[in-house]
């Protein structure tokens, strides 16, 4: 999936918001520190590509449900 520059941002935006000490946790890429996520968004690499859809798609769901 090609994602957009403005995809990565939101996606980064978001989740610069949480919490120092979140864990995220994939099925596919196994857990990972939230400064972590951030580097492989930052990166662009397979595993941020991952977290930015995901967060996407969330978003999306969100505003279908209206």
């Amino acid at each position: 999936m090609a994602l957009m520059q403005e995809e990565y941002d939101l996606a980064r935006a978001r989740l610069e918001t949480m919490p120092e000490n979140i864990g995220i946790a994939t099925l596919r890429f196994g857990a990972m520190t939230k400064e972590d996520a951030l580097k492989h968004i930052d990166a662009k690499d397979n595993v941020g590509e991952f977290l930015v859809d995901v967060q996407i798609r969330y978003l999306r769901s969100l505003k279908e449900r209206k």
